[in-house]
């Protein structure tokens, strides 16, 4: 049946629904179409790289291998996941994965500090221990 025929059996009611259907699908369509064209002209995301490349090795600089390996091995392995999706020119995976590999580089850092710190705190309250002993202060 050709569109003039089909048309013509329609009802105006039918016909109106047609013509909204149609106009909203275009519109869905554009929208859809505009938001995958912003996609793939996403510029590369170099700083998220740069950021996560410095927050890796700080982390490493903070002895994260030792007080807090699973973080700092996720944050590397995020890291090369990024680089990936980089050279295969898919920006949206490369910066979302660089921003996890910065937060868990972030966290490595956080962890060794604080474990440096708890050991550090451990070895003066040692001594003091110790000193109380010597002078007879025992608590």
């Amino acid at each position: 049946m050709s569109g003039l025929t089909m048309s013509c059996l329609m009802t105006s009611k039918e016909r109106n629904m047609a013509r909204l259907t149609f106009k909203h699908g275009g519109i869905a369509a554009l929208v859809l179409s505009a938001g995958l064209a912003g996609c793939s002209s996403m510029a590369p995301p170099t700083t998220e790289l740069a950021q996560a490349r410095s927050d890796v090795q700080n982390a490493q600089s903070e002895d994260a291998d030792e007080y807090a390996g699973l973080a700092l091995n996720e944050a590397q392995y995020k890291l090369k996941q990024a680089e990936k999706a980089m050279q295969e020119e898919n920006y949206l995976e490369a910066k979302r994965l660089a921003e996890k590999a910065a937060a868990d580089a972030r966290l490595a850092g956080i962890t060794a500090r604080k474990e440096r710190t708890k050991q550090a705190l451990k070895e003066v309250n040692d001594s003091l221990d110790t000193l109380r002993s010597e002078l007879g202060l025992e608590s």
